[in-house]
């Protein structure tokens, strides 16, 4: 599979991307921007053609990825009318690193996924990382404080920042 997304990451196609084994009708749009035999990064996209924030998915959860579906071809007309892009560089989040760096550095809030989950089992600001764990201060639905984690980093599945509710999550804090 990776082979194939780095591919689609060349040919710049917008792609359904397939995670959940459990709801194989569930998927995620967006562009590829980086992949490895570890994770690969998706600029994302909502139902709306909305620039939806950046996310990491393992790349061995990803097991289907389609291209140019009726769906996709209308979205794309979407994305090119409000022509809403990141405004992160592919090299400032071309990897897990440099994403927990720039969610760190920025004091951005993200979403973590542990296991494989399929939920968002973490929302707050990263505090420290290292190669073994993640320090993060956890942030309530509301946007109130909800005390700290430490993640042990081989259990992320997910990560994502400058979502819509990740950023909905960062003007209830304020």
């Amino acid at each position: 599979m990776e082979n194939s997304l780095k591919e689609l990451m060349k040919d710049k196609a917008l792609c359904e991307i397939y995670t959940d084994i459990d709801d194989t009708s569930k998927f995620a749009v967006g562009y590829i921007i980086a992949c490895d035999s570890d994770y690969t990064i998706v600029e994302m996209y909502d139902s709306h053609g909305h620039y939806d924030g950046i996310a990491c998915f393992l790349t061995d959860t990803i097991f289907n990825v389609a291209t140019k579906t009726e769906y996709l071809v209308a979205l794309t007309k979407l994305i090119d009318y409000y022509k809403e892009k990141s405004s992160y560089s592919v090299e400032s989040v071309a990897d897990i690193n440099k994403i927990l760096s720039v969610i760190k550095s920025e004091k951005r809030i993200c979403e973590i996924e542990l296991c494989e989950s399929g939920n968002s089992d973490i929302s707050g600001y990263i505090d420290t990382f290292n190669d073994d764990v993640i320090n993060v201060c956890k942030i309530g639905d509301y946007g109130q404080n909800d005390g700290t984690a430490v993640v042990s980093r081989h259990t992320i599945s997910f990560v994502e920042f400058d979502s819509t509710d990740t950023v909905k999550l960062e003007i209830l804090c304020k």
